[in-house]
């Protein structure tokens, strides 16, 4: 057991409750004649804690801990982790195979005495040329940790700073993100979370967040007045989420599986070999010898070197999930799916009265995420099925109920299947209906909404009932099939009745 104190939440003092020497002064902070950047809420402010102490000591569902890729970082933090937890934590990280940058993945506490869990996430390198692939790696770390909390409903979590001091990221800037991340997510996500501190291990780190805590916390007037001029400069370039807006042609990286997207430069002055290319015909050639000597400028492989630069970093991703998709499209052919098909996960439902297609989903059916092998080729099974569909309209019906927490697929998973969506089947979905969305479907979506054309958004209709679901499309039309089980989750949550069609043992079947 650790031979350390033990520190509540209710021992700590919320960052609401403000200090004397820090509240306003009626003469100088009694009126705002500005629009705040972040406004006073004091809901919010209640669930921050700022803490200088031991993150082990503190009695919360789930601690940070900022690790490498691999996961097998043993160093600071880490080595205390690995201490206290024992032999199975390894074991578990070991299952976990790795993780990206911007990522965050949990386990169990194990031996870790004050808390059930642990959320980790690798934190990027600070590169001062990519300062924006950075900034934005560190904001997916803060915010993909307290989407992982609300994922396994846990209310309460601890950060320790990501930023490792190794991994070369400015402190004041690294807060600047931090913070900003965590309070745009409360803003829109508060209600699911409980409490998040800032644990700080030592004197300089939580003075640097005491004092950026006012910018994105402010607690009064005083707060807002004297910082309204010392934001960082970039400050306007950020999203709802607090993501730094990407420019075109700057460098994207994000916690999206299947690799990174390289940089894409402009050259600072004009290459030589571009000097020679731009100069008057006449100047070269003016004597035979000498335009036989001149090198060759302008060949195939200078006109592809070109194209290639000029290409967006949106372009460049698009190619990059085209390739992907001929990949997987080519092994779901050759692969034995039956595993897939035999779970009635995913199967066309006839069609409409205008002759299109229905696909339906049933969540309850999904393999379970921490089977990685079911998962890909579940993926390569929706890719089989709708890419004889291009070409014509179609409709999709996902049945949510009674899915359950392991049965939810992961974020970055199903960040990949809205990538090629986007790619291959925006422009032939018809209609895409959620039936029985849960709280976990309504936030993931929130969190795929930056990332959504309002072309899919516009086609994505969440729906309570089957009732509701009926009025929108003729199910007689083409004998949606529907699992019984879906007909009983609509009975007892909206009081429905379907004529004993939920009872019908054929539909068990499907």
């Amino acid at each position: 057991m650790a031979n350390f104190e033990r520190v509540s939440l209710a021992q700590l003092q919320p960052w609401s409750v403000i200090p004397e020497h820090e509240q306003d002064d009626p003469l100088s902070h009694s009126n705002i004649n500005f629009q705040p950047r972040f406004a006073v809420v004091p809901e919010i402010n209640s669930k921050v804690f700022l803490w200088d102490g031991n993150i082990f000591a503190l009695e919360v569902e789930a601690i940070v801990n900022s690790t490498n890729e691999s996961l097998s970082d043993k160093s600071g933090l880490c080595e205390i982790l690995f201490r206290l937890a024992g032999p199975q934590l390894q074991q578990d990280l070991t299952l976990l195979e790795g993780c990206r940058t911007g990522e965050s993945k949990i386990t169990k506490a194990y031996g870790l005495p004050c808390t059930s869990h642990v959320i980790h996430t690798v934190g990027p390198r600070f590169n001062l040329k990519y300062k924006t692939a950075a900034e934005n790696a560190l904001h997916n770390c803060y915010r993909s940790v307290l989407q992982v909390l609300i994922e396994n409903k846990l209310r309460t979590v601890a950060y320790c700073v990501i930023n490792s001091p190794k991994r070369g990221y400015p402190k004041g800037e690294a807060a600047h993100v931090a913070l900003r991340t965590v309070r745009r997510f409360l803003e829109k996500w508060g209600n699911d979370v409980g409490a998040v501190v800032f644990a700080m291990n030592n004197l300089e780190d939580y003075e640097t967040y005491r004092e950026t805590m006012r910018f994105y916390f402010p607690r009064n007037n005083r707060d807002l007045i004297e910082t309204v001029d010392k934001f960082p400069e970039d400050i306007d370039e950020t999203n709802e989420l607090g993501a730094k807006v990407i420019k075109e042609r700057e460098i994207r990286i994000n916690a999206f599986p299947m690799g990174q997207i390289a940089p894409i430069e402009e050259p600072a002055v004009p290459t030589e070999r571009a000097m020679i290319s731009s100069r008057p015909k006449a100047e070269i050639n003016s004597a035979g010898l000498k335009a036989f000597m001149t090198p060759v400028i302008d060949t195939p492989d200078d006109r592809i070197m070109q194209q290639s630069q000029q290409k967006t970093a949106q372009q460049i991703e698009a190619e990059r999930i085209d390739r992907m998709y001929v990949k997987l499209l080519h092994q779901a052919k050759q692969e034995d799916l039956s595993e897939i098909a035999k779970r009635n996960c995913m199967f066309q439902s006839g069609q409409d009265t205008l002759g299109r297609p229905v696909i339906v989903f049933v969540g309850a059916r999904f393999p379970e995420k921490k089977n990685k092998v079911l998962v890909e080729k579940f993926l390569k099974y929706i890719i089989r099925t709708l890419d004889p569909l291009i070409g014509q309209e179609f409709l999709i019906v996902h049945f949510h109920a009674n899915i359950s927490q392991p049965q939810e697929p992961e974020f970055a998973w199903l960040k990949l299947v809205y990538k090629i969506c986007d790619r291959k089947y925006l422009k032939w979905i018809k209609n895409f209906y959620i039936v029985h969305p849960s709280l976990w479907v309504k936030f993931t979506m929130g969190l795929l909404s930056p990332f959504m054309k309002a072309a899919f958004t516009g086609k994505t209709v969440q729906i309570k009932s089957l009732a509701e679901l009926f009025a929108r499309v003729e199910q007689e039309a083409f004998s949606l099939k529907i699992p019984s089980f879906v007909y009983q989750y609509d009975r007892k949550e909206n009081g429905s009745s379907y004529m004993g069609v939920e009872d019908t043992p054929a539909n068990e079947g499907l």
